[in-house]
């Protein structure tokens, strides 16, 4: 399962699994670790990974959030990886337009 970890409601879920609080909060919290940590039950914590657009000229960088045990694999995020190029390019061609905010 993959959750935007933005959401609220996507981290009152988290908070319900039968997980220490701890590994909870790690994977809540918005921090990037790069780091990943096993016990017998679960894998955990953040991998670092990159995002590489056709035609984009820069890689953009990210943090995934990643939880598994036996019977359950959860991936988060708190930012999209989306190209701030590839964005500006569709809303130069038209095919995106940008929304204004009130």
């Amino acid at each position: 399962m993959h959750l935007d970890l933005r959401d609220a409601a996507a981290k009152a879920w988290l908070r319900r699994r039968p997980w220490p609080p701890d590994v909870v909060e790690m994977v809540v919290a918005p921090i990037q670790r790069g780091r990943l940590f096993i016990t017998p039950d679960l894998l955990y914590g953040h991998l670092h990974d990159f995002r590489d657009e056709p035609d984009a000229v820069t890689l953009q960088a990210g943090s995934l959030c990643v939880v598994a045990s036996q019977t359950l694999v959860v991936t988060g995020r708190r930012v999209p990886l989306l190209s701030v190029e590839e964005v500006r390019r569709r809303v130069e061609a038209r095919t995106v337009l940008p929304a204004l905010s009130n």
